[in-house]
């Protein structure tokens, strides 16, 4: 095998191999959705525990609040 063609050979695997990592990371990110902390989503449970207890006086009863998920 001549020497150029072996060069130009290993260019091509080694795009080829990038390439593909590229692909994969780009597929792999939108299915990796940031989380919120615990401390937010405990704070929003005792909001909405709140809300819950207080029934139709609370203001999370007329939609005036708006909370996540």
């Amino acid at each position: 095998m001549d020497f150029d063609v072996f060069v130009i050979d290993w260019l091509v695997r080694e795009r080829l191999r990038e390439a593909r990592r590229g692909a994969e990371w780009q597929w792999a990110e939108p299915a990796s959705v940031p989380r919120g902390s615990l401390r937010e989503a405990l704070g929003l449970a005792m909001i909405r525990a709140g809300c819950w207890m207080l029934g139709e006086a609370s203001p999370c009863a007329g939609g005036t609040l708006a909370l996540r998920r």
